[in-house]
């Protein structure tokens, strides 16, 4: 579950003091809540008691960083230049979480530390003010409901509910693709042993396996050109109204968990972990036998998706 705290979103930051008043979402962005959540938790969090406080501390961060967020959604669709900061903010968010000790309040806890009880108080604190966020959206739901749809259209034809339906497509999922894949599901070497004899397959076996890493690579690859081209469409549609803006918003935080189990999957796949993600070279200190070239590879690709998409953004604002 770290690893969705992490990777959920760009929030607020743990500071004090009151929400200030015209906030834009690049603002919110610039705060990095979540990150400074699990700094204090690794640098506080000792005992019962310090669980207790720091569950209390997060709380009330939680508390300002919803109200922030709703402040910064009921402003309205970010500008072009707004767009470029929040998807820089975006791309920095994975270098700066680079330095947290990202399990330890698991470590903590299974070192007997901690108790279950006191580690899930924190936990449940720290997830608010992750999803801060998405409970500001929940909270407009009022407002969201008077948006006058359908969402403008752009002069091409494409649309907001168009790219929904194309970005979140299920049978276009990474999950999706590589259950259905006969050869990294396994089907084509299902396939193969029946018609050959168990001599032919395996002298074959090497060659098999090297195809399901090989189009697994290339699975996830064409999955992160997937993710960069939703960002270049969704560059090129109209202006929408604070209302429009927040329902669309809505629509998008409806499939943060399917986007979570991509990343997983991604991870799985090629044989790295949350804390992988903000190494340059996550792969070198691993032995020759253990190296994978496709992987490593797709992996490098998947990880540069976020710059990626600040350079859909600052092309648009070059031209404009």
């Amino acid at each position: 579950m770290i690893k969705w705290f992490c990777m959920a979103l760009v929030v607020g930051s743990l500071c004090c003091g009151s929400v200030r008043s015209g906030v834009r979402m690049v603002d919110a962005g610039r705060e990095d809540a979540d990150i400074a959540a699990l700094d204090l938790i690794a640098s506080q969090v000792r005992d019962s008691a310090s669980c207790k406080k720091v569950a209390e501390q997060l709380n009330r961060e939680a508390d300002r960083q919803e109200k922030l967020w709703k402040q910064a959604f009921l402003s309205g669709m970010p500008t072009l230049r707004e767009r470029v900061q929040i998807a820089e903010l975006e791309a920095r968010h994975w270098k700066k979480a680079g330095g947290l000790k990202l399990r330890f309040l698991w470590d903590l806890e299974e070192a007997g530390g901690i108790s279950h009880e006191d580690a899930g108080e924190v936990r449940e604190a720290l997830g608010k003010v992750i999803l801060a966020s998405g409970t500001a959206l929940d909270s407009l739901n009022g407002f969201i409901t008077g948006a006058e749809l359908p969402l403008p259209s752009s002069p091409d034809g494409d649309s907001y509910e168009k790219l929904l339906a194309w970005k979140w497509d299920p049978e276009h999922s990474l999950v999706y693709w590589m259950d259905h894949d006969p050869v990294v599901n396994g089907a084509l070497g299902k396939a193969m042993a029946r018609c050959w004899n168990g001599g032919v397959l395996a002298l074959l076996e090497s060659i098999l396996y090297r195809l399901e890493r090989e189009r697994a690579a290339q699975l996830i690859r064409r999955h992160a050109d997937r993710k960069v081209e939703a960002e270049r469409r969704l560059s090129r549609l109209p202006a929408l109204t604070p209302g429009q803006w927040c329902w669309f918003q809505k629509q998008e935080r409806e499939h943060w968990g399917d986007a979570d189990l991509d990343a997983a999957l991604v991870m799985s796949l090629c044989g790295t972990s949350l804390d992988d993600w903000f190494r340059d070279d996550p792969f070198s200190d691993r032995g020759k036998e253990e190296k994978d070239p496709a992987m490593e590879s797709a992996w490098l690709y998947w990880r540069a998706v976020p710059d990626r998409i600040v350079q859909v953004w600052k092309e648009l604002e070059e031209k404009d």
